[in-house]
């Protein structure tokens, strides 16, 4: 198996070309002004099976999985490769959107864990239309602006939902609350959403009409989204989604958190994303891809919420965010001629994207290990312990908390 000497690599990571992507975001922070003429949708960097990476190392590109196969405790560390059995447990990409993505949700483990196993033994192929679930992993993640980006995320309150529909399309929704008896929050909003995503063509369009024709009265951010929505997707039920999901825009350096079970959609802008190492997703709306709605009843939590922004912890250079998560932890790393970087000595893999600037990565005693530039992303092997980053630019990283 393939070796490598204990220093920082630079990565050579995955592009992904969804049409939802941007013709110009990710382009312009990578310099890859070749692929101006495609949508490129996201930046892999990491491990997972279909986003391959290589590293280039002194005798030319080796394969990522090759390396961290071949030395699991060397480059994540020890606790963290028993903990994981010696797999990258995150996912780290670039995300450019400028098209909004399919309305969606994640399990939790024990979802995909039997989910994974059911969808085996029917001998659903990996790789069908239809295939829910890819692997027996959960898939929390954080978003994190590198521009005013737009989502939503989690069910408004009933009373909320429903007066937006009253509001929006008063006319043509009744029927979506008709039988509704007063009880808990979680089964009047449950039984909504199964109205709303069985309610037949007929009614979804009526109510996209009305709805459409109040919102070009209005200028909030549910009017923009809806009509945003119908612009891309033609009677597509989740075109009324910013009636019944909460919407926010953050700014720049907010970032949010989604747990296993929440509806949610990136709707446009440029971030950072860090993910448990999944590709489980059941999507509600907004796609041209399989909805399977039993099991996005049976996975989705239906207790209402709001948008909080992930606390934000800052020491010297470093902003860390701070999530539940055991699979990753995201932090921003700022370096100028008056600040550079010091690392942790006791720390699993990193994975960093220069995002801004250049910089060269030592270890303080053996000269510079590795010139970094903007849109180039690296590694960090565990067993190199101390590192520090010097020169001008702004760094996101990820690592596995310990």
């Amino acid at each position: 198996m393939k070796k490598i000497n204990i220093k920082p690599y630079i990565i050579e990571p995955c592009f992904k070309y969804y049409d939802w992507g941007s013709y110009s975001s990710i382009q312009k922070i990578t310099g890859r002004i070749e692929l101006e003429e495609r949508t490129v949708a996201e930046l892999w960097m990491g491990d997972h099976q279909s986003g391959p990476n290589s590293i280039k190392t002194d005798s030319g590109l080796t394969g990522f999985h090759e390396i961290l196969e071949s030395m699991p405790d060397e480059i994540m560390g020890i606790k963290s490769s028993t903990r994981f059995n010696g797999k990258l447990p995150f996912l780290f990409k670039l995300l450019a959107s400028e098209k909004p993505l399919s309305i969606q949700a994640h399990p939790d483990k024990k979802q995909a864990e039997r989910g994974f196993e059911r969808e085996n033994i029917l001998n659903i192929p990996l790789d069908d239309f239809t295939r829910g679930y890819k692997d027996r992993n959960h898939k929390p993640e954080i978003i994190l602006a590198l521009s005013d980006f737009t989502v939503m995320k989690g069910f408004l309150n009933f009373k909320n939902i429903k007066d937006n529909f009253s509001t929006y399309c008063p006319e043509s929704s009744a029927f979506l609350f008709r039988g509704i008896t007063v009880s808990s929050e979680e089964k009047m909003i449950k039984t909504f959403f199964k109205n709303m995503m069985t309610a037949g063509m007929h009614e979804i369009k009526y109510m996209i009409k009305e709805s459409l024709s109040f919102s070009k009265k209005e200028n909030t951010l549910v009017s923009k989204l809806i009509s945003k929505f119908s612009h891309f997707y033609s009677d597509d039920p989740g075109i009324l989604s910013p009636l019944y999901l909460n919407s926010a825009v953050l700014e720049k350096g907010d970032a949010l958190y989604v747990s296993a079970g929440e509806l949610h959609a990136y709707v446009e802008g440029t971030g950072m994303e860090l993910m448990a190492n999944s590709d489980n997703v059941f999507r509600g709306g907004l796609t041209n891809k399989h909805v399977d709605r039993d099991e996005l009843y049976e996975i989705l939590k239906y207790s209402p919420s709001v948008i909080d922004k992930v606390e934000k912890i800052s020491d010297k250079n470093e902003t860390i965010y701070q999530t539940v998560s055991e699979e990753f932890i995201l932090s921003e790393i700022v370096v100028d001629k008056d600040r550079n970087y010091a690392s942790a000595e006791e720390r699993s893999i990193e994975i960093l994207f220069c995002c801004e600037g250049n910089a060269v990565i030592t270890n303080g005693k053996d000269g510079n290990l590795l010139d970094v530039k903007k849109g180039e992303c690296f590694f960090v092997p565990s067993f190199l312990k101390k590192y520090y980053i010097k020169g001008e630019g702004t760094f996101y990283k990820a690592a596995i908390p310990l």
